[in-house]
């Protein structure tokens, strides 16, 4: 069993036995205009994934022992390891491999992550911290504007039942 996992919001889609097209699409919920959508193919056989660029836009590839992004050759198949990255553009649209090689193995999501992260290095560790910030401070404010709507409406519950 694999996965690609999306790097943004850890979202994982499971990859099918057979070849499966990559791209703009339901699939892999790819919107954006620059990616095809047959951009590449991936496919899941004998307890290994592969990746193969179709389209003439480069498919890029970044391994689990780097943090350096590389356009893969197209129509050449590339095997792809637990942790290795695949990014449909050059800067954006990451997904992580995660393999699943015996069936008895529980399969950690987080862990796919975590391993990328470390990779990747301390930048890439403290961007995802700043966006956990961020996410945790629109939580705060809007926990805040609903406290301050309830006392709005208590006051205004005490001021009608004084007149």
């Amino acid at each position: 069993m694999a996965y690609l996992v999306n790097e943004i919001d850890d979202e994982k889609f499971s990859i099918p036995e057979n070849e499966t097209a990559i791209g703009r699409g339901a699939f892999l919920k790819v919107t954006e205009k620059r990616v095809s959508r047959k951009h590449a193919v991936v496919k899941y056989e004998d307890g290994k994934m592969f990746v193969k660029p179709v389209h003439n836009n480069p498919t890029f590839f970044c391994s689990s022992s780097s943090s350096e992004f590389l356009p893969l050759t197209k129509d050449v198949w590339k095997q792809l390891e637990h942790g290795d990255v695949i990014a449909l553009l050059p800067d954006t649209l990451k997904f992580t491999v995660c393999i699943k090689v015996d069936q008895t193995q529980e399969y950690d999501l987080e862990s796919c992550s975590e391993e990328k992260l470390l990779s990747l290095g301390i930048r890439q560790q403290q961007q995802c911290q700043q966006q956990q910030c961020q996410k945790i401070k629109l939580i705060k404010i809007t926990l805040l504007m609903i406290l301050l709507y309830c006392q709005k409406m208590i006051l205004a519950r005490k001021t009608i039942v004084m007149i």
